[in-house]
């Protein structure tokens, strides 16, 4: 409940989109990823496994052969680039979490939500922690923060009413328990 408050302060104050950081500019990564997405539509388990290893280990610059493979018409090709896209793009907000903290200018990790916060927050290092530990608690709804708003009040409620109900559940026990 704690980090919706802050939340609802965000979305009364542009929009920046969730970017990924390249680790490499190889173009040799890109081919390579593009094969090693072919590959996870090999019979062989084990190839299938190495592959995906090796997609993981390449990172972002396999982002894009990662997407391509997603949209693939092979339920085993996209079923393995959607796993391998979750911890990619985990990995990387991990990272720019942990730069985010120890950079003076924070704005260049394009965090979503940032820029938002920071004018209702500030950008001391304990408002950059209370942001990391609500963008790692709900990601997805500080992506809607930066949007229209529509997507916002959605998800806001989605995630409040069981809050309100449990909050309402808990109060009624203590008036019967009493």
């Amino acid at each position: 409940m704690i980090v919706a408050v802050p939340l609802l302060v965000l979305a009364s104050t542009g929009r920046a989109p969730l970017t990924l950081a390249a680790e490499s500019d190889n173009p040799k990564d890109g081919e390579q990823a593009r094969r090693l997405v072919d590959q996870l539509g090999s019979r062989s388990f084990l190839e299938r496994k190495q592959a995906m290893n090796e997609l993981a280990r390449i990172g972002l610059p396999a982002l894009e052969a990662l997407e391509a493979g997603a949209k693939s018409p092979n339920r085993e090709i996209s079923y393995r680039c959607e796993r391998i896209l979750l911890v990619v793009r985990d990995l990387d907000l991990q990272r720019r979490l942990i730069a985010f903290m120890r950079d003076s200018d924070p704005s260049k990790y394009k965090l979503p939500g940032w820029q938002r916060y920071a004018v209702a927050a500030g950008d001391s290092p304990d408002s950059k922690q209370l942001f990391v530990q609500m963008l790692k608690a709900d990601a997805q709804l500080m992506q809607a923060v930066e949007g229209p708003g529509t997507n916002l009040s959605g998800l806001l409620t989605e995630r409040l009413v069981p809050m309100l109900r449990s909050s309402s559940t808990q109060s009624r026990e203590k008036v019967v328990g009493k």
